[in-house]
């Protein structure tokens, strides 16, 4: 109340003008979104899987920060074209000009509002809606009798390559190191495994096992009952030992691959972050790929309710009263452009034809571009 209080009568005005659309857009969205998103499919859930009713309103309720997440830069664009707009109709534009109030000073406002709304969503993003998504993920399943195993239980490769980061590996004098693979995973221990070391030479080692844990305390892999085979120069198989334990100096990361059971939706950028590092070790570039477009995506999204707010004020402002925007009608045909190339950007960047930055954050460079035009083009 402070803050809002030194702001100047205009700043005030303006800002009061927004709210009104803004929450009457925030609920109508967010139950549009949430209707459209889930509630046909849990609909169909209650008639043929035998959903009951109650946990169905569960699981809505816990999927609503993200809808709510989703409808916020849709409301800010709907609001300022429909505020902008509104002032402009009513002659209040031009009024504020011959003051000497330029459009740049009046589109203030809302893009002060719409940084405070970005900073609200990257938090609610991080904070809420992934332990709420796999909060909703895991009650579903259960009613679904279908139990989300805490661990992968099966087929658990690991690859590492003599440079750590996953593209070091097509660099000149680098080469594969270890290739790890084990049948089966209890969550502690892992099954029917089959290792092999390379040099720089080619293949040096094979070593198959029964089992092995990894030792938290010494920081090492202990294989059980198992044969290891040396491997000589010109290819062929050497001398062969049997052992009991064997321990190894290996890198944890396959036990980090196994024990992991969130989707994208379900972390938060430091989770991301985590796991980013322990994928970048893999050398599993496609997996990379998606988790660095999820990662850049958590930036992004939330930053285009700042560009919303400029592409939407940019259009809806107007210094002649007789030109009327239909607001609704209008953002509808901006969120399809958006997403159309959003969805069509991160596809490249997640495929590598275009870099990861661009594959994000195309759209909206393009929509700040646009309405920065527009802005300029009304001001002469």
């Amino acid at each position: 109340m402070r803050l809002f209080s030194k702001l100047s009568l205009l700043e005030r005005y303006i800002i009061t003008e927004l709210i009104s659309p803004f929450l009457f857009g925030l609920a109508a969205c967010t139950i549009v979104s949430e209707l459209i998103g889930i509630s046909f499919e849990q609909t169909r859930f209650i008639v043929n899987r035998g959903l009951t009713i109650s946990t169905s309103l569960y699981i809505h309720a816990l999927k609503l920060p993200a809808f709510i997440a989703l409808a916020l830069p849709i409301t800010i664009l709907m609001a300022t074209i429909f505020t902008y707009g509104k002032l402009s109709r009513k002659s209040e534009i031009v009024a504020f000009q011959s003051y000497g109030i330029s459009l740049y000073r009046l589109i203030i406002p809302a893009l002060a509002t719409s940084l405070i709304v970005t900073f609200i969503m990257f938090l609610f993003n991080e904070i809420i809606v992934p332990p709420a998504n796999y909060e909703a993920a895991i009650t579903l399943e259960k009613a679904m009798n279908v139990n989300r195993v805490p661990h992968q239980t099966h087929d658990i490769i690991f690859s590492e390559f003599s440079q750590n980061n996953y593209t070091d590996k097509l660099t000149p004098g680098s080469y594969l190191k270890v290739l790890f693979y084990a049948e089966k995973f209890t969550g502690e221990e892992m099954q029917e495994i089959t290792l092999l070391i390379f040099n720089q030479q080619g293949l040096k080692e094979i070593i198959k096992s029964d089992s092995a844990k990894w030792n938290h305390k010494q920081k090492y892999w202990v294989f059980n009952q198992g044969v290891k085979t040396l491997i000589n120069p010109d290819g062929s198989y050497g001398t062969f030992t049997k052992f009991e334990k064997l321990s190894l100096n290996l890198s944890r990361t396959p036990l980090d691959l196994a024990k992991h059971n969130f989707d994208n939706r379900e972390m938060n950028i430091f989770q991301a972050y985590k796991r980013l590092s322990i994928l970048k070790k893999t050398g599993d570039e496609q997996s990379i790929r998606k988790l660095e477009v999820s990662i850049q995506e958590k930036y992004a999204i939330p930053f285009s309710c700042f560009v919303f707010a400029l592409f939407g004020s940019a259009l809806g402002i107007n210094p002649q009263p007789k030109v009327q925007n239909n607001a609704f009608g209008i953002t509808i045909i901006i969120l399809f452009g958006y997403y159309m190339i959003r969805m069509v950007a991160t596809g490249l960047g997640t495929a590598g034809i275009i870099s990861i930055f661009w594959g994000v954050w195309l759209p909206n460079i393009l929509g700040a571009s646009i309405g920065c035009f527009l802005l300029v083009r009304k001001s002469l």
